[in-house]
């Protein structure tokens, strides 16, 4: 186990090697967000990507930067999918990884029963949360009807229910805490 410091001092050493790097490349970027070892940067549509991340990996010999490059409609920021519409507006809805493979945990687990409505219910709370419009909201709402009943073993039914009072929510008032 590592210091209790060491997240500490690597968001500063990242930190001060990315304003150096940004301040001697020839590319500006439009925005540059990074979050722990994901870096989310947009550029001018003429600059080079690939020369960023030559420059970026010039910077130091133990330092090397990956890239994952999105088509031109598809923007990944942590799970978030953003697109642009025929209208040029955002459309804005949960992103999967191409590596996601949709298993939650099962419902024959021997885990409580709250602990499996816990995990629908904060999945149907991020897609809520996310989605921009209703049909985007439903959509992803039925992909995860779809993967606890058919991938999962999860029935349809408390799937639903838990679904419809996690989107209900704003009529309750808050639990108590004993």
């Amino acid at each position: 186990m590592g210091s209790p410091l060491s997240p500490i001092i690597t968001e500063i050493y990242m930190t001060d090697l990315e304003e150096k790097a940004l301040q001697t490349s020839h590319i500006t970027p439009l925005c540059w967000f990074r979050k722990v070892d994901d870096t989310f940067v947009i550029l001018q549509q003429d600059d080079d990507p690939i020369a960023l991340l030559n420059h970026l990996n010039a910077q130091h010999p133990r330092m090397q930067f990956t890239m994952e490059s999105e088509s031109k409609n598809q923007l990944p920021f942590l799970d978030v999918l953003v697109q642009k519409d025929h209208k040029n507006k955002l459309q804005i809805s949960v992103y999967r990884k191409p590596t996601h493979t949709d298993k939650y945990l099962h419902h024959s687990s021997y885990h409580p029963p709250q602990v499996k409505r816990g995990i629908i219910s904060t999945l149907a709370r991020r897609a809520k949360n996310i989605s921009s419009t209703p049909q985007l909201l439903e959509a992803e709402l039925n992909h995860l009807r779809t993967v606890f009943t058919s991938y999962n073993n999860y029935p349809a039914k408390l799937v639903n229910q838990t679904i419809n009072s996690t989107l209900n929510t704003s009529d309750k008032p808050p639990r108590q805490q004993i």
